[in-house]
């Protein structure tokens, strides 16, 4: 049980790793381990990874202006 455990949080790491790299997004990350979009975000925060988006990224996809 315990590599099990282990297992699903490496890979959660691994899809956190690509999501703060900006390789995938974090709705795909929930997906990929099952998990809410939620919850993949509470544990981006607890294990310190942080979103490759900008503050420019989000304003160049907006339909308004900040």
């Amino acid at each position: 049980m315990l590599k099990l455990k282990s297992l699903v949080n490496k890979n959660l790491d691994l899809s956190l790793k690509e999501w703060s790299e900006g390789k995938k997004s974090i709705g795909e990350v929930a997906k990929e381990n099952k998990i809410s979009i939620w919850k993949a975000m509470d544990e981006a925060k607890k294990r310190n990874f942080t979103s490759a988006i900008t503050l420019s990224d989000l304003r160049n996809n907006l339909d308004f202006e900040l």
